[in-house]
């Protein structure tokens, strides 16, 4: 299919385009290259990001790709796609006629595949209102034909500002009015009082930074936008239904551990408030029914606590890292240890006291316990050949999990690897030792000397070759493990040299101690006496 290709340069356009900007204007925005569309297609143009924006010319404008097309960017998050879902709209300007250029939107969805525009937009995210009525273009640069517009006093979101121009959204259109009919706000929106409070909130959590915007769609809804002094951003989902405190509604973007912490403390702080009876009712009441009383108050912390459960590693990091310092704020380090416990999915092992927050913490990291011994085959494998391979490939997934990290809440060297074989075939020369087996492999982890868990684990059919080296001790050389999906049947045979017979065996599995027995009998070994609790995965 024949294609065009854009390749164009801010520089060139005063070369391009007969209606170029005056030389003393300073830049709009930096065109990007080698974009290319299919030839002989058209694509709907739109006065935003978005189909809730309305359609330039009537809702009948559209960009033939046979024309010139100047691409300039994408931007993602507040875009909605044809069933409301975030999506991704690229800002284009095109030639309409001599003359008369456009400045608009198409959406991501309407193009191929191999049309991918990367770069973000520069916005300001400014805020403004128009001191007088005035008209708004899509064609700044040549034309300057009015498409709509704005009575005085219409609030406006300044997208970005270049010497007589101002680009701005006003949903549902986007366009360029002249800067002079702008006036700046302080304070967006200044009649809203859900935004006030929201900006209130952002500045009681003591995080350094400043409103930096306010994404309004065309669906009525909001998202405000803080850029922080450390780095990253902020963002809070306004609800239609109104601000309430405990609504879990942020979003963090690269914010830097020491902010994030600041943000919890004052996020956990309002739910101990609520415990204490010293939250504002008026909060309690949002998305409750309007009822207030113990009922109410259980909800609000609950569901306070279950809006951190998915929030990520960062987020588990500094939980931890405040319950490692063991502050001495007791209620506060309850919460902590509850929202932590709810990241990992412990919640058999949330503290019900409020001074229990540190106490969990420590048993979790195993604080109190010695570092556990790489575990021995000998203690469970009385056959010398099992024993041998056992031991090496104790050593090799040992080895293995130490490149992954292993899992981020538990401490790697207060666990141990157990490896169980279920052998169906065994060849052995003087030199080389080859085992067809089950591999059940688990790693466990040991909690105050008396509860345990399986954290991980795996039972795969294999093959394992050995090789015996001049001290004469043996050595993993090879493992292959069945690796394509359900039984695993291709790969099994492969490597039983087309036994069938012996790859449905090792696909049967069973037979053998478990994982959990040798476990058990290696932690006897090493002075744990029990009784021993099982933790749940």
């Amino acid at each position: 299919m024949k294609r065009l290709c854009v390749f164009w340069l801010l520089a060139s356009l005063a070369v391009m385009c007969t209606c170029a900007l005056a030389e003393e204007t300073e830049p709009f925005l930096t065109p990007l290259d080698g974009i290319c569309f299919p030839a002989g297609e058209k694509y709907p143009v739109y006065f935003g990001p978005g189909y809730g924006y309305d359609r330039m010319a009537e809702g009948k404008a559209s960009v033939s790709t046979n024309g010139w097309i100047r691409v300039y960017g994408e931007e993602t998050g507040t875009v909605l796609d044809h069933h409301g879902s975030p999506g991704a709209s690229v800002l284009i300007e095109y030639e309409i006629s001599e003359g008369r250029h456009r400045f608009g939107w198409v959406a991501s969805a309407d193009l191929p595949d191999s049309v991918s525009v990367w770069q973000p937009l520069p916005w300001q995210w400014g805020y403004a209102h128009t001191n007088r009525t005035t008209s708004v273009t899509d064609d700044p640069f040549c034309s300057q034909t009015g498409v709509a517009t704005l009575p005085a006093g219409t609030d406006v979101q300044v997208l970005l500002a270049f010497g007589d121009w101002t680009y701005i959204d006003a949903p549902p259109i986007r366009g360029f009015v002249p800067s002079s009919a702008l006036t700046e706000d302080e304070i967006p929106y200044r009649d809203d009082p859900d935004l006030v409070q929201v900006v209130g909130y952002f500045e009681n959590t003591g995080i350094k930074g400043q409103l930096s915007g306010l994404h309004h769609s065309p669906f009525g809804q909001r998202y405000v936008t803080f850029t922080l002094e450390n780095g990253g951003t902020a963002e809070y989902f306004l609800m239609g239904s109104g601000f309430s405190l405990y609504e879990m509604n942020w979003d963090f973007e690269d914010i830097c551990d020491d902010d994030l912490a600041l943000f919890l403390d004052y996020y956990l702080g309002l739910l101990v408030d609520v415990q204490n009876n010293r939250s504002p009712q008026e909060h309690l009441r949002v998305g409750y029914n309007g009822e207030l009383g113990q009922n109410n108050i259980d909800a609000v912390i609950s569901n306070g606590t279950f809006a951190l459960e998915s929030k990520g590693e960062q987020w588990l990091r500094v939980l931890l890292a405040q319950l490692a310092a063991h502050d001495g704020n007791d209620q506060l380090n309850g919460f902590r240890a509850v929202a932590a416990s709810r990241m990992l999915g412990k919640l058999d092992a949330t503290p019900v006291d409020p001074s229990a927050g540190c106490a969990w913490y420590d048993a979790l990291t195993l604080a109190s316990q010695d570092d556990l011994p790489t575990a021995d085959a000998a203690i469970y494998e009385e056959n010398p050949t099992y024993r041998a391979a056992t031991q090496a490939l104790i050593a090799h997934f040992e080895e293995e999990r130490a490149g992954w990290g292993g899992r981020r809440d538990v401490d790697s060297t207060k666990t141990c690897v157990i490896v169980t074989l279920d052998v169906q075939k065994v060849r052995e020369t003087d030199d080389q030792l080859i085992l067809w087996a089950s591999v059940a492999e688990n790693e466990y982890a040991l909690y105050d000397g008396s509860r345990y868990q399986n954290i991980s684990g795996s039972w795969i059919p294999s093959r394992i070759t050995m090789e015996k080296g001049s001290n004469g001790q043996w050595t993993l050389a090879e493992l292959l493990q069945a690796d394509d999906g359900t039984l695993y049947e291709p790969s099994i045979i492969d490597f039983c040299d087309g036994n069938k017979s012996l790859a449905r065996k090792l696909m049967a599995g069973g037979g053998g101690k478990s994982c959990e027995e040798c476990f058990l009998l290696y932690l006897q070994t090493n002075g744990y006496t029990g009784p021993f609790e099982v933790i749940p995965y």
